[in-house]
């Protein structure tokens, strides 16, 4: 009697150790060696939790699981690091490459440029024909703030009523 429990307990103790050993292995594999198989852009809005990135990020079909992301953000402490923001992804990356880029905030750039003698009207007018732009109230606010002589005192410009002649040449 006793040898045969004994026996079911270490039968038992070795299906635990494989089943561990399967899993770890999966997890690897899901972190460190499947990779997305498209390039995607994915939007990141700030307070999303790190559950919903992970099915934000499987939903674009850059990572394949969104529980393995989860994972991983606890595991390797990002999961508070994890920034909001619109990202873009290349092809071939991992869900390690993932989760570091995300948690670097190495977010997509959207440069911008005005011109010397551009007025703010001439601004608001290049910002309104912006692809990344459409469908916000990012041209009506900028009107409204750069117009707004409280907003511009708080910037620490003083004796200005606008911004008018603030905005230099530059690309942004």
């Amino acid at each position: 009697m006793f040898r045969k429990l004994a026996r079911i307990v270490n039968v038992t103790a070795w299906i635990v150790v494989v089943v561990a050993i399967a899993a770890a292995g999966a997890v690897y594999v899901s972190i460190d060696v499947l990779r997305s198989k498209v390039t995607a852009e994915v939007d990141i809005p700030p307070g999303t939790s790190v559950a919903a990135m992970g099915e934000i990020l499987t939903k674009a079909r850059v990572i394949q699981t969104p529980h393995v992301f989860s994972l991983w953000a606890r595991l390797s402490g990002a999961e508070g690091a994890l920034k909001a923001g619109f990202y873009e992804f290349p092809a071939g990356m991992t869900l390690r490459e993932v989760a570091e880029k995300i948690e670097r905030g190495e977010v997509k750039s959207f440069p911008f440029t005005i011109i010397e003698g551009w007025t703010i009207t001439d601004i608001a007018h290049a910002l309104g024909e912006q692809p990344f732009l459409a469908g916000t109230d990012v041209v009506d606010r900028f009107l409204v703030l750069s117009r707004d002589s409280t907003f511009v005192a708080s910037l620490g410009i003083t004796g200005a009523t606008s911004l008018e002649g603030y905005l230099f040449p530059d690309t942004y």
